[in-house]
């Protein structure tokens, strides 16, 4: 059985919710936690500055069998990732529920970068989508696209580190940190650093 965590059902330790109201509308969006957007940062490589206004939404963009998530906007600094419902469900959150998280957020958190990289003057958005479009249809695959080759070896990168960490600390204990609600942010991100400089000792001997 794997371990579940004595916090109430809903929360995710990796994000947080924030209301928002437009007009006359209200939704929730969810924002990284600074451990979470911490550790991200390090696997992928991506500026945290991006990550500051992320927004991460409970499907807000239906999704075709067999994605789990899609990342777009108008320019990098605001960006938006909509995840499976799923990714929301009701029952109590595990160790392994968010090692998903963050295994998937390091995949498209890595594609953030890309918005600023296809955006033209004004427009962002489109470009974006038309070049995942073009090199989707080149490839006749979402995998082959050169476009995942960054987000599917951040994902890699991820997994190697979790399990060197539940190798030589102990299983979940990456999930462990960052759930932990006794611990402030701060020493969650010195706890990280110091498991990620031996992860990188280790990998480069």
């Amino acid at each position: 059985m794997l371990e579940t965590l004595t916090r109430p059902l809903n929360v995710i330790p990796v994000v947080y919710p924030v209301k928002r109201k437009k007009r006359f509308l209200h939704s929730t969006v969810y924002h990284l936690t600074p451990s979470a957007a911490h550790l991200i940062s390090l696997i992928t490589g991506v500026k945290k500055r991006y990550m500051y206004n992320l927004c991460v939404h409970n499907n807000l963009v239906p999704l075709p069998k067999g994605f789990d998530a899609i990342t777009w906007g108008r320019k990098s600094e605001k960006a938006h990732i909509s995840l499976k419902k799923t990714f929301f469900h009701d029952d109590d959150i595990t160790m392994q529920d968010i090692t998903m998280w963050i295994n998937i957020l390091c995949h498209e958190v890595s594609h953030v970068p890309q918005i600023n990289k296809y955006r033209f003057l004004c427009f962002g958005l489109l470009p974006y989508l038309f070049a995942h479009i073009y090199y989707y249809a080149k490839h006749l695959s979402h995998d082959k696209s050169p476009l995942e080759r960054k987000p599917f070896a951040s994902q890699r990168e991820i997994t190697a580190f979790n399990n060197y960490i539940n190798k030589t600390v102990h299983p979940y204990a990456l999930a462990a940190v960052l759930s932990d609600a006794s611990v402030t942010e701060a020493d969650k991100i010195k706890q990280l650093d110091a498991w990620f400089t031996a992860y990188k000792q280790q990998k480069n001997r």
